[in-house]
């Protein structure tokens, strides 16, 4: 599709969005005509597109970027460095403001941002910091492009593909990039094995997946350097940059375009259904005397209530059950601590005093770290599961409550499909993020950040001087310090536990708050009406009759402008 025809989809898709909101207004739905006027339209009227680079720390995300900007703009380093989302907009100068919401936004005259284009560095997902992963999780969905960061000498991890294979990122399959950071510290057997392992790996999870070999080291000395940089019709592409920009400019250039308004068209797609959901129930309370009305309103605001109540109470059962899991890992870790000081003990007596100076500390590190990880793969799936089974009830709940509008509306409510599916989604999404964020990706910063406690401990050991005495204070000590780091890492486990079970609970009571809110808008919209007398029964059933016909007349032009995006790639 030309520019031109890209521009008046985007026109005649805000039109038509427009128009939906003006229909939501007429039905009393102003909650929907708020959102349609909102993000959806106002991202489409802006035209800017976000490329969003994600990774575990500790990849090279911001040297990355920085390679793409052509600069030192972003601060870099060995340990987590980007605490906050990192915003780069295009500007005619250096700038950097940090926003109301924590977010830095940094300006930079680069040509990658000439296009209305700006590149999102995040924290890292497996980041200890909870806080950090849940910016990146939250950034994603807006994504217009997602590039990931791996690493050629370690390249797709078991996080990694964690992080990869959630549903998270499911929903940008379409769009993502992967650049393979640091492929100069392998020779060119060395790399091509690693691109082989990881394609055949991203292939299960991405069709056909974009795989470029880059190294961000490379591009930043020949800049600093101030090395003329190859164009992109020599042939030559020593740092794998020449490929990955020619990649993202297609992409932000051709297909994102479409994207754009692909996702607000999804959007209108969506609204539509609601509204036409809406239009059920006000329909149904056409025929209704006053009172009549006014007692099933009543009737119908109770069952709402107690629909909230029940999923309240199922808070109640999510602690009940966050509870035994936190009593299981902390059996599964006091055994795994003591049997730990049972055999470090024979581990010393059989290798020499060097080896203990040398390696006694990264030894208990890597056994708390491979400790912390499979017991968080097996929590992860234990509360996995207890998000499923509530997610489940909670849809019941709202199936009951939307079977008792029907009932006491009749049958034109009937025929509305009120999608109650759309909350499972909703629910799934947020339980991967709250369990992800807090388990799945933290055991490696946790077991490295705790044993920091024991390392005074390990340290007595280093300082220790005769090959005896060496082996003796590590036989006395080394027991002290896998205590100390395991009762430190027993809280941590129990706040992540809390933690999910109170984002859970307060998720599954706010999505019944919004039922409840949705519901009561539309029949008190009705009732206020009938109130008012302006309207008979004919009147209201054909006016609802020519709402539904508009509604499924921006339905059609929503389906035809998505049809018109992807007919062809070529026109």
């Amino acid at each position: 599709m030309n520019p031109e025809a890209l521009a008046k989809a985007r026109s005649a898709t805000l039109q038509t969005l427009e128009r939906l909101a003006a229909l939501a207004d007429r039905a009393g739905v102003s909650g929907l005509a708020v959102e349609l006027r909102g993000a959806t339209s106002r991202k489409l009227a802006e035209d800017e597109v976000q490329l969003v680079v994600v990774g575990e720390f500790n990849r090279g995300k911001s040297s990355v970027i920085n390679a793409l900007l052509g600069a030192q703009v972003l601060e870099t380093g060995i340990t987590p460095t980007t605490e906050t989302l990192q915003i780069v907009r295009f500007a005619s100068e250096s700038t950097k403001t940090r926003r109301a919401d924590g977010a830095l936004e940094v300006g930079w005259p680069a040509p990658i941002l000439e296009a209305r284009t700006m590149l999102v560095d995040t924290p890292g997902v497996n980041d200890l910091s909870e806080q950090r992963a849940e910016i990146t999780y939250g950034i994603l969905p807006r994504a217009d492009a997602v590039l990931v960061v791996l690493d050629a000498t370690q390249a797709l991890t078991e996080s990694e593909r964690q992080f990869l294979s959630s549903r998270v990122l499911r929903g940008t399959r379409e769009r993502l990039l992967f650049a393979v950071n640091k492929a100069d510290r392998l020779d060119a057997g060395e790399l091509g094995e690693v691109l082989t392992f990881v394609r055949r790996h991203l292939e299960a999870l991405v069709p056909d997946p974009l795989l470029f070999p880059i190294s961000a080291r490379q591009r930043l000395e020949a800049i600093g350097s101030g090395q003329a940089l190859r164009p992109a019709d020599s042939g030559e592409d020593p740092d794998g940059f020449i490929a990955l920009e020619a990649q993202i400019g297609r992409l932000l250039a051709e297909d994102r375009p479409r994207l754009v308004v692909d996702h607000a068209v999804s959007g209108g797609l969506r609204a539509a259904a609601y509204l036409r959901e809406a239009l059920g129930i006000r329909r149904g309370t056409a025929a209704l005397a006053l009172g009549e009305l006014e007692a099933k309103v009543a009737r119908l605001h109770a069952e709402l209530e107690v629909t909230v109540q029940q999923l309240r109470g199922f808070e109640q059962r999510i602690r009940d059950e966050c509870g035994a899991a936190k009593a299981l890992v902390r059996g599964d870790l006091h055994e795994f601590s003591a049997a730990f000081q049972r055999v470090l003990p024979v581990e010393i007596d059989g290798v020499d005093a060097d080896d203990v100076q040398r390696y006694l500390a990264p030894f208990i590190e890597e056994k708390l770290r491979e400790w912390v990880e499979r017991e968080g793969e097996r929590l992860a799936v234990r509360l996995e599961a207890l998000a499923e089974e509530i997610v489940a009830l909670a849809n019941d709940e709202v199936s009951r409550a939307l079977g008792a509008v029907a009932r006491e509306l009749g049958p034109e409510v009937g025929k509305v499909d009120f999608q109650v599916d759309s909350l499972k989604y909703d629910a799934s999404v947020f339980a991967l993020g709250a369990f992800g964020t807090t388990l799945l990706f933290f055991a490696r910063g946790l077991a490295g950040g705790l044993l920091a406690l024991a390392t005074p401990i390990v340290a007595a050991v280093l300082r220790a001087r005769l090959g005896k005495q060496i082996k003796d204070q590590a036989r006395a000590l080394g027991p002290e310090a896998i205590a100390k780091a395991t009762g430190a890492i027993g809280p941590k486990l129990d706040e992540a536990i809390d933690d999910f079970a109170a984002r859970l609970g307060a998720f599954i009571v706010e999505a019944g708050l919004r039922l409840r809110q949705a519901v009561t808008e539309v029949l008190e919209r009705a009732l206020s009406d009938r109130r008012a007398g302006a309207q008979s029964e004919e009147s209201v059933r054909a006016q609802v009759d020519t709402e539904v016909a508009e509604v499924a007349e921006v339905e059609r032009a929503l389906r035809a402008l998505r049809d018109g995006l992807w007919a062809s790639s070529t026109d």
